[in-house]
């Protein structure tokens, strides 16, 4: 756009035939056929309209542009106000957006890491006795059916271990009225190396597999990793864990008041307890759970160092004869480390000067 006019210096009366040339941000003064300064529209101030009187545009440098194309004048003032306005709403706009993206990006991240943990825990301990029991009923009935064999330990030795637990551990678990405490044996095998491991369902069932049991050489060793499945059990750490991993369904279920859809959840548990890896936080409290009552049960705690580390022998040493990769993820799912010793050993000094408890 280009407007005619005249143009006056500071303090001066002279005139000198003048012309504005704008665009819709920029403008550029030519006074007597030279550029005299140039700069963005923002910059002029325009007097307010009067009738037909002659408009003045000052310049930042206090001198006048003065011109009597009225309709031009406000149609390109007018275009430039609206655009500045577009401008301005979309700056601000786009930092709303932005501090909306990081408020969301943030609130995200909390909730996947202390609140989806936060809300399992409180729906884990809120389940009834009657909803962990169908879960688990659905979980053995799964890994019977994809992954267990029938037990070869004589029915004799599973009366014995039972009869222990029954009459030395059972009376000194906790909560015994919301779990039915119950010990399975099963074979489980990868191809045809025999494995040790045990696990815990939510309703208090234990399974023991048949190479765990042989290669246990006490009742204490025996005791001490039943205990420690107790205290996954008490902590309800495989709910926890199965309910983070479907947070959404469980949520809507628990809403709903629809808990027998938690038995359609049983093979999704069994696969993870076979493959799980509890977080850190679990294991030690798992760990210490089963050292308290060792201790309160006068039993050396050590015996579950030695259980670890005699089960992690036999799998390294039969690495040899297998595939690496077929017993190393084994391994890295059920860990045996130092600090896991470590804490055992302190246990049992503490047992060896006929403590009860240690901190």
């Amino acid at each position: 756009m280009q407007l005619k006019g005249y143009w006056y210096a500071k303090d001066s009366a002279a005139q000198h035939g003048a012309i504005l040339q704008t665009d819709v941000k920029n403008y550029t003064l030519i006074v007597d056929e030279k550029v005299h300064c140039s700069g963005l529209l923002e910059e002029l101030k325009l007097d307010d309209r009067l009738g037909n009187i002659t408009r003045r545009i000052s310049l930042k440098d206090d001198s006048v542009f003065t011109c009597d194309q009225h309709d031009l004048i406000d149609t390109l003032f007018t275009k430039h106000k609206k655009a500045n306005r577009f401008l301005h709403s979309l700056e601000s706009k786009l930092h709303s957006v932005f501090i909306s993206i990081v408020v969301l990006i943030v609130s995200i991240y909390l909730f996947v890491d202390k609140g989806i943990p936060y809300f399992s825990e409180k729906i884990a301990y809120a389940l009834p006795l009657k909803t962990n029991e169908l879960l688990s009923k659905h979980t053995m009935d799964a890994l019977d059916k994809y992954l267990f064999k029938p037990s070869k330990l004589s029915l004799a030795q599973q009366k014995d271990i039972r009869k222990r637990f029954r009459d030395k551990l059972l009376p000194n678990l906790p909560e015994k009225e919301h779990f039915n405490y119950h010990l399975n044996f099963r074979l489980l095998q990868d191809r045809n190396l025999s494995l040790p491991n045990a696990m815990a369902l939510p309703s208090g069932e234990i399974i023991l597999t048949d190479k765990f049991v042989e290669l246990c050489s006490s009742d204490e060793e025996l005791d001490s990793i039943i205990y420690h499945e107790v205290g996954h059990i008490v902590h309800r750490d495989s709910l926890k864990m199965l309910i983070e991993g479907t947070f959404i369904s469980v949520s809507v279920m628990v809403a709903l008041g629809d808990l027998n859809g938690f038995a359609d959840m049983g093979v999704g548990l069994g696969s993870m307890l076979v493959n799980l890896q509890y977080s850190r936080e679990h294991e030690s409290d798992a760990d210490r759970f089963a050292f308290d009552l060792m201790l309160k049960n006068h039993m050396d705690p050590i015996a579950f160092a030695t259980i670890m580390k005699r089960m992690n022998c036999y799998l390294t040493s039969r690495m040899k004869d297998t595939k690496e990769d077929q017993l190393s993820q084994y391994i890295s799912t059920h860990p045996q480390t130092k600090e896991r010793i470590e804490i055992a050993k302190r246990y049992s000094d503490c047992y060896k000067e006929g403590l009860t408890e240690c901190k």
